[in-house]
């Protein structure tokens, strides 16, 4: 969970405990970062102590008809307004790559490692001889073991030869 949706659900009310012990027995290069922030204040002196309230930083409303909207705290105009859906395009971009997991934490994507496999043994004779038939017959009916792209990444660092 991102940190603004952990103090909403732990309430701000146990927030403000946290820091205000932060403040009070610390003194170093960060001390003044641990001054509750007015809008926070605001929020928790209307009672609006987070998901155990009902409102906090973000609110859900339920409407008459069951649909959710969810809202969130305004914290330069002071009301709640709806959650806007942002766009990242870079972050799409990564997680579209099949190499960002090589890239960010050195691992071997799937399709790079299908492919390692398949330059050894055919991976579907593979999986007909290691799994059972009815999840063979999945991958067959989803077309998973056919049209496999080649991978963009160079999945050879990942493999040790012995």
């Amino acid at each position: 969970m991102p940190l603004l949706v952990i103090a909403d659900f732990v309430g701000l009310d146990v927030h403000k405990a946290i820091v205000e012990n932060l403040y009070n027995n610390t003194n170093d290069y960060v001390h003044d970062t641990y001054i509750l922030p007015d809008f926070l204040k605001r929020l928790i002196k209307d009672g609006n102590l987070g998901r155990k309230t009902g409102a906090g930083l973000y609110k859900t409303v339920i409407n008459d008809s069951g649909v959710k909207s969810r809202y969130v705290y305004d914290i330069v105009h002071g009301y709640y307004r709806e959650q806007m859906k942002y766009k990242f395009p870079f972050a799409e971009e990564m997680i579209a790559a099949d190499d960002v997991m090589a890239m960010g934490f050195q691992w071997c994507p799937p399709l790079a490692m299908l492919e390692a496999i398949n330059t050894v043994a055919n991976f579907e004779e593979l999986c007909v001889e290691r799994l059972e038939e009815k999840i063979v017959d999945r991958l067959r009916e989803q077309e998973l073991l056919y049209e496999l792209r080649k991978s963009d990444y160079d999945f050879r660092r990942f493999v040790l030869a012995k």
